[in-house]
């Protein structure tokens, strides 16, 4: 199945990155820290709860 980025969002520093996922009807995120994918296949809440816990505010994260 192709997956399509829909758009991304990263901390000032670049250490985090959200990838929000689309593959035909399905839709996730994609979680990266630093070059290496740390979570896949999230729902937002649970994007939000990892960064929380690595003291990553998603106010913090800017548009790519």
């Amino acid at each position: 199945m192709a997956e399509w980025i829909q758009g991304s969002f990263s901390t000032p520093d670049g250490l985090w990155r959200v990838e929000a996922i689309r593959e035909r009807n399905r839709f996730w995120y994609r979680l990266w820290h630093v070059d290496r994918i740390y979570q896949d296949r999230l729902v937002i809440g649970t994007v939000e709860y990892f960064l929380g816990q690595n003291g990553v505010d998603w106010a913090d994260l800017v548009e790519d």
